[in-house]
């Protein structure tokens, strides 16, 4: 079996047809993404298909001292102040400092400079308080901006869900980023996307053993053998 393991949540996975409420616009899309139908094996972000550009406008990249590419990550809102902040996994910025790090919005090709594209400074990195390095558990940081990010056509938020994973078993999701175009390959320029199902906490239990937390970590991918998009950024 090889299986996506979304640890604390998935990072720019958009369960479809099923999106959180919360107050405040979220979750728009004036690009519209390809309409997909999951045939199992076929869609991997290992040698798969480009984005629509900017119909992912929550999809941001996180740069660490002028690297191209560090991680990724989603612009969420918060709800009691409106600010825009970056969502992203705790294993790329925890132990770091703000000022090494930029934020780039607007993005689908990394090597050109895009119409939408703009650069923000870092001024507060928050992971959570429970993270743990070695078992990956908690795996989720919240980045603050120095100045507000400006919301437009390519540049906007994604929902939040409240509800809990279990409503969402069976269902597709999308994950996006600019991960390998091959095994052991160099990671993609442009934005790439790729559906798979949410597994149930016991088929990920089963199959991948100690190593999963249901409390923390959510499950995607074939239990079959499917390829895996383990290379996601």
């Amino acid at each position: 079996m090889r299986t996506l393991l979304c640890i604390g949540v998935i990072i720019q996975a958009i369960l479809k047809g099923h999106i959180g409420q919360q107050s405040g616009q979220c979750g728009v899309q004036t690009y519209q993404p390809h309409t997909w139908t999951v045939n199992g094996q076929s869609s991997k972000i290992i040698g798969g298909r480009e984005s629509v550009p900017h119909s992912w406008p929550w999809q941001v990249v996180l740069r660490f001292r002028d690297h191209p590419l560090t991680c990724s990550g989603s612009l969420v809102k918060i709800n009691t102040t409106g600010e825009l902040v970056v969502l992203t996994a705790a294993q790329c910025v925890d132990g770091t400092l703000p000022i090494e790090w930029t934020i780039d919005v607007g993005v689908h090709s990394r090597s050109a400079q895009e119409q939408y594209q703009k650069t923000y400074d870092v001024k507060q990195i928050i992971s959570h308080p429970e993270y743990s390095p070695f078992l990956l558990h908690n795996d989720i940081a919240i980045v603050r901006l120095s100045t507000p990010i400006i919301e437009n056509e390519a540049v906007a938020p994604i929902c939040v869900t409240s509800l809990p994973s279990s409503d969402f078993y069976g269902r597709n999701c999308v994950v996006t980023g600019w991960g390998a175009t091959s095994e052991g390959g160099s990671t993609s320029d442009r934005l790439k996307e790729v559906y798979k199902p949410v597994l149930t906490d016991t088929d990920c239990l089963l199959n991948v053993g100690g190593t999963f937390n249901s409390t923390t970590m959510l499950c995607a991918g074939f239990v079959q053998g499917g390829e895996g998009t383990c290379t996601v950024m």
